[in-house]
């Protein structure tokens, strides 16, 4: 079975992002496989695999904006942030879920928040989880995160506990965030829970457990990915993106690199500078299964370019006509 697109995956916890995608691999039987956004361990839900050709628009679906449930645990912090790690220093808590909700503005929108010890981040070339494991001093190092619609559901006071849900920016760290709003409280805090609900247009609830994959591997069930709901077709993969037919001398042209005088005053057309929200055309066959060719960009100064190719399946027969 020939796939490319997006897999939408419900993570359980224990795992690495790393570790899902190496199960993807074996049950998929394909080694073309990576994750577009890591969870950690203890964090649960949403995870985007990419696959077959789908890997080249993964740093795309990276920038998505991101929806997270959780639950953050007062009275104690750790070096690793969450409830994982070593407790290094322990306190109160709030006295009501006003008295949180009160610090929330001062944690809401964009900030600059130090990286967490145990983290992929690189520096120097090393993740600092790296160096946090042998035990190195140093300093992480701060970058800016965004958060908002931030919302409460819930605080149990008796044992310190408040839920939340919120939607975050590419690289913010929801960790640094529980970090920073116990110092804005005033009393030490870990994240104790974790779930990507969320990320751009797609949900958690339509996506699978690897236990469903590798039970329908086993049952010979598996072609029923490309008819469920987290099987996310390359074409369909970056709704965002404006997209145009091509078939004869254009086609022809855009699959070996090249962007005919006909498509270019086409694409001239077709574009709208008055709209904000231009990121580029998907360039797809005008004919059925209407396969996904390239992605072309806009550069102010050099005009359209091809920003991605992609490959034509073994299965897809194209026709020119020119």
């Amino acid at each position: 079975m020939e796939l490319h697109g997006l897999l939408l995956i419900d993570k359980p916890p224990g795992l690495t992002s790393h570790d899902v995608v190496n199960q993807a691999r074996r049950i998929l039987g394909i080694r073309e496989v990576g994750h577009c956004g890591t969870l950690d361990p203890i964090a649960t839900g949403l995870l985007i695999l990419a696959v077959g050709e789908g890997v080249k628009i993964s740093s795309l679906v990276t920038h998505w904006s991101k929806s997270y449930q959780g639950e953050i645990l007062f009275g104690r912090a750790t070096d690793s942030l969450d409830i994982t790690g070593k407790i290094v220093a322990e306190g109160g808590r709030p006295h009501s879920e006003e008295e949180i909700l009160k610090a929330i503005p001062q944690v809401e929108g964009t900030l600059t928040l130090p990286v967490p010890r145990y983290s992929a981040t690189k520096v120097g070339g090393e993740c600092l989880y790296q160096k946090a494991r042998r035990g190195e001093e140093f300093q992480p190092p701060e970058k800016e995160m965004v958060f908002r619609d931030i919302r409460s559901l819930g605080y149990v006071e008796s044992e310190g506990r408040w839920s939340f849900i919120l939607q975050c920016e590419k690289g913010s760290y929801v960790r640094s965030w529980v970090e920073r709003l116990g110092s804005v409280l005033g009393y030490p805090a870990v994240l104790s829970d974790l779930k990507r609900v969320r990320a751009g247009n797609y949900g958690v609830e339509q996506a699978l457990t690897l236990e469903k994959l590798r039970e329908w591997k086993e049952t010979g069930q598996l072609p029923n990915l490309t008819q469920h709901s987290a099987w996310i077709p390359l074409r369909a993969a970056l709704p965002e993106w404006w997209e145009v037919r091509v078939d004869g001398f254009d086609l022809h042209l855009i699959r070996n690199g090249q962007i005919s005088k006909g498509l270019r005053s086409r694409l001239i057309r077709l574009y709208q500078p008055d709209r904000d929200n231009f990121l580029g055309f998907k360039v797809v066959t005008a004919q059925p299964p209407f396969f996904l060719v390239a992605l072309v960009g806009l550069d102010k100064g050099k005009g359209f370019y091809i920003k991605r190719g992609f490959l034509q399946p073994k299965n897809l027969e194209l026709t020119n006509s020119f």
